[in-house]
Formats: structure tokens, sequence, C-alpha cells
């Protein structure tokens, strides 16, 4: 009787390969009709994405919707009150709900590029929260990150097509040049040999002009700069307010500011620190 095949070296390899291809293939990749935030850092990607989320978390339980609030609330029963056990219970499941609903919230995806992260956020207005965010430590100047350098929020996400760009930056543009400001163009490409530079920033500036007459180009202080990321076969775009006052919203700089060189903002600051449990928890919190 032949005895039963032994298993190699190279069949255990084999296997691991395969693993590995199917949890590439498992992975969130970047693709259009998606909004949140593009980040930057410096090598450490894991760390930088644990960094990013902790800021979106804390800052989004401040601007956070009373009738999402509601919805979290974990009711408690009347009879629990004297029960200890009961009580520490409530306040796991409570912590394992928040937890649920912040990874709903903010979820990393696949950019392909290094060092170049996207939180895609299921949240309606992804400016106002980054903008908070920038503003405030610009403010307090305190440093809150050690590997993240840029964080742009990115109202929307479309082909790296100009046709495609120019059709979301028409609907884009309505809400922020209506009003006359000043107003720059920020692009950057990145693995993409098809779209011309020239010819997006062309197009985006008449479309800016179309929506008032009284937009003007300014260069070096515009209270509204035009952010273009081309990232392979796909285009972010978002309008963001005093891009290089607040340092192109590089977070390792605006802590790094003098004292002189600090600009008046409006932000809002609780003071309240996160409870232990749901710190403990973060963690937890699935990065796909």
């Amino acid at each position: 009787m032949a005895s039963p095949a032994k298993k190699t070296r190279t069949d255990g390899k084999s296997k691991q390969f395969y693993v590995k291809q199917a949890r590439k293939l498992q992975k969130n990749t970047l693709d259009s009709a998606e909004r949140g935030f593009l980040v930057t850092c410096n090598f450490k990607e894991r760390d930088s994405i644990r960094e990013v989320y902790s800021l979106l978390n804390e800052y989004y339980e401040k601007i956070k919707p009373e009738s999402v609030k509601s919805e979290e609330v974990v009711e408690k029963n009347e009879d629990d009150e004297d029960d200890i056990a009961n009580a520490i219970q409530n306040q796991i499941e409570k912590t394992k709900q928040e937890v649920k609903n912040r990874s709903h919230n903010f979820q990393s995806v696949d950019t392909g590029v290094q060092n170049l992260l996207f939180i895609k956020t299921s949240i309606e207005n992804p400016l106002e929260l980054g903008s908070n965010i920038v503003r405030d430590l610009a403010a307090t100047k305190r440093r809150r990150t050690k590997v993240t350098l840029r964080f742009l929020p990115i109202e929307t996400v479309c082909k790296a097509k100009l046709d495609d760009i120019k059709k979301e930056a028409e609907e884009l543009f309505d809400k922020h040049f209506s009003v006359p400001t000043t107003f720059a163009i920020n692009f950057n490409k990145r693995f993409n040999n098809e779209l011309k530079r020239d010819d997006v920033i062309k197009e985006l500036a008449d479309l800016v002009s179309s929506k008032n007459s009284a937009n003007k180009v300014d260069l070096k202080d515009a209270q509204q700069s035009i952010i273009v990321e081309i990232i392979k076969g796909i285009c972010l775009l978002s309008v963001v307010p005093n891009y290089l006052q607040l340092k192109k919203y590089n977070l390792n700089e605006l802590w790094e500011r003098k004292a002189e060189d600090k600009i008046e903002v409006s932000a809002n600051d609780d003071g309240g620190e996160e409870e232990n449990l749901i710190e403990a928890v973060k963690e937890e919190i699935i990065e796909n």
C-alpha cells in the first residue's frame, strides 16, 4: 500500500501566496461616486490610518446631527439601575455599538499608491468636518499626529476624464462660487499620462467665471482653492477655504507654526476627552 504523499515546503508557500492574493482582492479600492479625506503619510500607513480615525471620530462627535445621536443611544432597562453587572454589560454593548457606527462612518480604501491614503465616509459633508479639524489644530497648535502629513477633505470623486470632471465640478461650483470670491486651482497628478494639466485648469477656471463674473484668480492668498488630485484613472475634487493660510492642510506644519504667523480662526473646542472604554476598543475598528 502506497504511503500518503508528504506536504512539502513549496505547497505551504503556494498556499500562503494565494491567501495573500485573496486578501488583496478583498481590499476596498478607490472608485468614483465617493467622498472622504485624502491623506499623505511617512511610510507608516497603518499608524496614519489610526491617527486619522481618531481625529475624525472625535470631531464628528462635536458636529454630528442630533437625529444621528438619538439613533445611537442604547436604551437602559429600568430594572437594572442597581445591578452593577448589567450596568457594565450595558456600557460594553453601548461601546460596541459606537465602534460599529464609527466603522460605518469612516473606512480606508486602497489608492494603489504608497503613502497615499483615502478615507471614504458616509457623512454628507466631509468638507465641514475636515475644515473644522484643520482650523482647530491651527488655532490650538496641538500636535495630534506623528506620521500623518496632509489631510484634505474631498467632496466628490469621479473618473479622470475631462468631461466627467467638468460634470462633477458644475454642481460643486454652484455651492462655492455663486458669490464673488478669489480662487486658485491646485492640480496634482499621479500615474496618469492621458489627462493634461493645462486642459483641466482652463476648463475649471472658465467654469468658475461662469458662476459669477466677479470671481478672481489669486495665486498668493485665495479664499477658495480648487483641489484636483488625479490618481491613476480617478479624479478627486474639492473646494477648500484658506488653503495656503492653513499650510496646504499639512497637519505637521500647522503645529510647528511660529506664534507671529498665527492666523485668526474660529473653531469649536469642547475640551472633552474620549471615555477610556471607548478608547480601548478603537483599535478593533476594521481597517479595510
